[in-house]
């Protein structure tokens, strides 16, 4: 005989677990998918064991690492929050789970993360127990291959917003057309711009790589008026990010290419941008690694 039986409790009575994407429950390829989980009895409780894994559309079966670490993309060690990525390999709906527990004894309640919280005062949990939450995530639009299979390039917009990219499969290369841009005319802004232009016919913009994941170490390809370079930008963590200054004439339009390090590589991801420099870019040193001409 088959049944299932679902209960509910009012918050803070009893230990609760939950799970969601933060993305929201539909991902168009190729984003990334960040998995968070929380665990709690009125307070969060932190150093509880956590398993997680994944049932693809196909019926197969992977496991997910939720850590509470300050790892990005964690956030803040021992807050209660669990967090991980959720890697994909085809269209339609993953189920994600999360089992929490303690066996081992040593999860505590913790109050880290709250913001009117000074100081964290922690206190050992009790009981063992067993909690479990679940999702739904939709893939969409998935693909072989997301920037340049057909040999064309996808254009990146210049106003700094992020451009997913992955590498698909081993030797995979992304390629993307940046294109300057052009001073509006009669725009008061436009002229005697010191931090930004270098001279009457180039302004300053900046090209970036950030929230690498799934062990991506990237080599980049820049293709300018003055001729290509190579950039080797390495493993960077998920919250760090590489920037490339690039004084362009108006207009001037660059080659860009994003490949793994590692030719035998099937797996990474990134984020791309580009414009004119943000707040404080303009004025710090920009970190560049070693060119290769």
């Amino acid at each position: 005989m088959d049944y299932e039986a679902t209960g509910y409790a009012l918050d803070g009575f009893t230990y609760q677990a939950t799970l969601s994407s933060l993305g929201g429950p539909y991902v168009s390829y190729p984003e990334e998918v960040v998995l968070q989980a929380e665990l709690s009895q009125i307070d969060g409780i932190a150093g509880a064991g956590v398993s997680a894994w994944v049932e693809k559309p196909d019926g197969t079966f992977s496991d997910l690492s939720l850590l509470d670490d300050d790892v990005a993309p964690d956030e803040t060690a021992d807050d209660s929050l669990y967090t991980g990525f959720m890697s994909y390999d085809q269209a339609g709906d993953y189920y994600a789970t999360v089992v929490f527990d303690n066996i081992d004894g040593i999860a505590f309640f913790t109050q880290a993360g709250l913001a009117d919280v000074t100081e964290v005062i922690t206190s050992t949990v009790p009981d063992d127990f067993d909690r479990f939450a679940s999702v739904e995530i939709l893939i969409d639009d998935y693909a072989e291959d997301d920037h340049g299979a057909d040999g064309s390039a996808t254009d990146v917009p210049t106003d700094n917003s992020d451009v997913p990219g992955r590498i698909d499969s081993a030797g995979d290369g992304d390629s993307f057309r940046l294109t300057a841009s052009q001073p509006v005319s009669g725009d008061p802004k436009a002229q005697g711009v010191s931090v930004a232009s270098v001279s009457a016919s180039t302004q300053r913009h900046i090209l970036r790589l950030s929230r690498f994941t799934q062990g991506l170490n990237a080599t980049v390809r820049v293709t300018t008026n003055a001729g290509t370079q190579e950039y080797q930008v390495g493993a960077l963590a998920y919250d760090q990010y590489w920037a490339l200054p690039l004084n362009l004439a108006p207009g001037e339009i660059v080659q860009v290419q994003v490949l793994h390090n590692n030719a035998l590589a099937a797996a990474g991801s990134y984020e791309i941008s580009f414009g004119t420099p943000l707040a404080g870019e303009a004025l710090i040193p920009l970190y560049l690694p070693s060119v290769l001409k």
